[in-house]
């Protein structure tokens, strides 16, 4: 082989060398798109059908703090002797309320309510003696959580 030969052999090689290199770079950007796109796809949780919605958020829930005038005086204009305590009553409808919560001491006038679920809440007191004697409830006050 001459010379020539070996010039034209070589530049020939090179031809199909760089024809091949070119294609083989062709097809790794075309993985590399492929890459990227399935890595999108997977960082925002799939793709087209596939994703699968958020998680609900977390119930909101809240407290009241409720405060009543102790009273000292019985309905009828009595001395008020035998206060044992409060019964607060609340539920979500102003005319059904079917929770309580018991207050001991008659010079308590406070209590917190916690883990309310969102919306609004409905309130009133109740005065207790030490006979079991209710009182009428109070006004019924709203709070919305």
């Amino acid at each position: 082989m001459d010379v020539n030969e070996l010039a034209y052999k070589m530049s020939t090689m090179r031809a199909r060398d760089l024809r091949e290199t070119e294609a083989i770079l062709r097809s790794a950007r075309g993985l590399v798109v492929a890459f990227a796109l399935i890595a999108a796809l997977v960082a925002c949780g799939g793709g087209a059908g596939s994703a699968s919605p958020p998680p609900p958020p977390p119930p909101t829930t809240g407290s009241v703090t409720l405060t009543w005038t102790i009273p000292t005086l019985n309905t009828d204009g009595s001395q008020l002797t035998n206060l044992m305590g409060f019964k607060v009553i609340y539920g979500m409808s102003s005319t059904n309320l079917t929770q309580s919560l018991s207050i001991d001491g008659s010079t308590v006038g406070t209590c917190q309510i916690d883990n309310l679920t969102s919306g609004t809440w409905y309130f009133a007191v109740i005065s207790v003696a030490s006979d079991g004697t209710q009182s009428a409830p109070s006004n019924v006050l709203s709070q919305t959580i």
